[in-house]
């Protein structure tokens, strides 16, 4: 979760110094260069623009020079923040160095490299370097453009679905159904089946609610679908400290320790005191105690096989220095209750673009911040997230004051969750893209795959992925209706997928196989002269006439085995000339090419044919012989 995050700037950007009080005898910082590019081999590359596209890691190199006394002793510090279109700094940096000036100056290089995660927000960013050597301060600033996934608007699109099987009873089922924080539902949410009736509790989940669900041996599948846009957005109100002493009613509970939530452990307590100390406003002790729980607590995700992992709570958090979402959410939550801050465990969805599927929900937490409300936090992020809502692009809440006790369950009863999702900026949307894709239903190999798209509006771009059976992929984008033909050049299932978007529209998608089987071939052998001694050449042809067929030979007598590999050429045509056959032959072509079937032609060489031209031999042999014995008596 806490991933490093990418800095970008792509352009050569000189930014000019501005010294501060160069107190100190004879040492200042003359110049400040910020480049930005990437690495490639371990260099660092400048880029020629400032627009850095998803995924991309990229470098911000920075050159610092110093003049001064020779032979002055220094020492020098850099500070680097990135920070996000709403004004997170989502990166930091540092480098401290001490040197003693040779000559009249020195340069010194630093290089920073960022990752953005895919939630990171599209739009500008601002690099901030400050240098400061001895009494001598130079800060500058650039920006670039981040092509992220996300914006500050976005479409959440999701499906999940509760398989529940087993044997017995089951009287009542509750699902519970997504909340609308700072989400507006497009569609949905569509539950189905059709619930019994749905319900709101006192802390504002809703919940299809299913009665008589189940008796007997059973398989139920319950299935929820909605498309929403959501908003991110920086909450910048915040609350004197003393405000957690005159709170609303209705709080007490998320103030008192529950089970997993040890918030009266002394433990847990000694630390809120530490973190509470010298606090001034609500924002700050909620970030205090995120900085707290994300640098203290290690993510393990092995925990997952841990049948009763559900049971570890914030105490046992505390003591292990490790857990899992949900760790992390109670130990924040009890951190935060005992230092007087109402907070409560939230569990959701995590939807991250541009899509994928799951099977685990998430947890987080939630602060109250008096006079504004509810203010979800992540606490495996440092304290500077604390404001965003919600506190990353695409988490969907579900429940929220869930871990203080489990609902009971029972060993006759299995429960599958999973969920599928997709998340992409929304642009002004005004209905969807209409899509029609036409493709060959079953085509041989060798043959066209042609594709027509037809979109409406007809100016909207699509995006089509052709995947072959080993993997290659080949795209193609088309502005309008159009048309995609490539060669089948491989036998399999072939994927499809078309993904068409325009401006101000829904995006539609589609994905169809197309099948594509090998193509049927054909070999006949022929024979070619009787050469003296019985050597004859064997034309093998393949058909249709196809160049680079591989001819496997096998060919057996009474004298030797041989086996030998051809090559159909240009015409596809390979020759196989044996040795001398003296005698009968059994002779197996076999053609083996990619994308075609396999064809056999086993020729039997009958050496019979031979006999005449073997007694021939043998009677001018004797006649030769006779005539030498004649010539010897003369």
């Amino acid at each position: 979760m806490a991933r490093r995050l990418s800095a970008v700037v792509l352009l050569l950007l000189v930014v000019f110094s501005v010294a501060e009080s160069s107190g100190s005898p004879g040492v200042e910082v003359t110049g400040l260069t910020v480049k930005v590019g990437t690495l490639v081999g371990g260099v660092f590359v400048e880029r020629p623009n400032r627009t850095v596209n998803a995924g991309e890691k990229v470098a911000v190199k920075v050159v610092v020079e110093v003049r001064g006394d020779a032979g002055t002793r220094y020492e020098g510090s850099l500070k680097l923040s990135v920070a996000n279109p709403l004004g997170v700094v989502v990166g930091e940096d540092s480098r401290n160095w001490s040197s003693t000036l040779r000559g009249a100056g020195e340069e010194w290089e630093f290089t920073f490299v960022y990752e953005f995660p895919p939630s990171a927000l599209r739009g500008y960013y601002n690099v901030d370097v400050s240098v400061k050597v001895l009494n001598s301060v130079s800060r500058g600033r650039v920006s670039f453009f981040y092509r992220g996934l996300v914006d500050r608007r976005n479409v959440v699109n999701v499906t999940y679905v509760l398989v529940l099987e087993g044997t017995g009873e089951v009287g009542e089922l509750r699902v519970a159904l997504p909340q609308a924080d700072s989400m507006t539902f497009a569609a949905g949410p569509v539950v189905s089946p059709r619930p019994s009736r749905v319900e709101k509790d006192e802390l504002g989940n809703v919940y299809a609610v299913y009665e008589k669900v189940a008796e007997g041996a059973f398989r139920k599948e319950f299935k929820v679908s909605f498309v929403g846009v959501q908003e991110v957005s920086l909450v910048s109100a915040d609350a004197p400290i003393d405000s957690l002493r005159s709170l609303p009613p209705g709080l007490e509970e998320f103030l008192r320790p529950s089970p997993y939530i040890e918030s009266d452990s002394p433990e847990i307590v000694e630390v809120a005191r530490r973190l509470s100390s010298g606090v001034s406003t609500v924002r700050q002790l909620a970030s205090r105690i995120a900085d707290y729980v994300s640098s203290t607590l290690r993510y393990n995700d092995a925990l997952r096989s841990i049948r009763d992992s559900w049971s570890l709570g914030a105490l046992w958090a505390l003591h292990a220095k490790q857990g899992m979402c949900l760790q992390f959410a109670r130990l924040y939550v009890a951190i935060a209750r005992a230092a007087g801050l109402p907070a409560r465990v939230v569990e959701g969805l995590v939807v991250t673009p541009p899509g994928g599927s799951s099977s685990y929900l998430h947890a987080y937490a939630e602060f109250y911040l008096p006079g504004y409300g509810w203010v979800p936090v992540e606490p495996q992020l440092p304290g500077r997230y604390v404001g965003l809502v919600p506190p990353v692009p695409g988490y969907v809440p579900l429940v929220k004051g869930l871990g203080e006790e489990r609902a009971g369950s029972r060993d006759s009863v299995s429960t599958q969750f999973t969920y599928s999702y997709r998340l992409y900026p929304y642009e002004g949307l005004s209905g969807s893209v209409k899509l029609s894709v036409k493709y060959p239903r079953e085509l041989l190999y060798g043959d066209l795959i042609k594709v027509n798209v037809s979109v409406e509006p007809r100016d909207a771009v699509s995006e089509v992925a052709v995947t072959a059976p080993n993997g290659s992929r080949y795209e193609y984008r088309l502005v309008g209706p159009g048309s995609v033909v490539l060669a089948a050049s491989d036998a399999g299932n072939w994927t499809v997928e078309v993904f068409s978007m325009r401006q101000g529209y829904l995006p539609a998608y589609t994905v169809a196989v197309v099948p594509v089987r090998p193509r049927p071939i054909k070999l006949s052998v022929e024979v070619e002269g009787l050469p003296l001694l019985g050597r004859p050449a064997f034309i093998v042809r393949v058909s249709p006439p196809v160049p680079g067929i591989t001819v496997a030979v096998n060919s057996s007598n009474c004298l030797y085995y041989e086996a030998r590999t051809l090559e159909t050429n240009s015409s596809g045509v390979a020759v196989y000339e044996p040795p001398v056959l003296l005698c009968p032959a059994t002779i197996e072509f076999r053609a083996r090419g990619r994308g075609y079937t396999e064809a056999v032609e086993v020729y039997q060489y009958d050496y019979s044919r031979l006999v005449p031209l073997y007694a021939l031999i043998l009677l001018v042999a004797v006649l030769l012989v006779a005539v030498r014995a004649i010539r010897k008596k003369h």
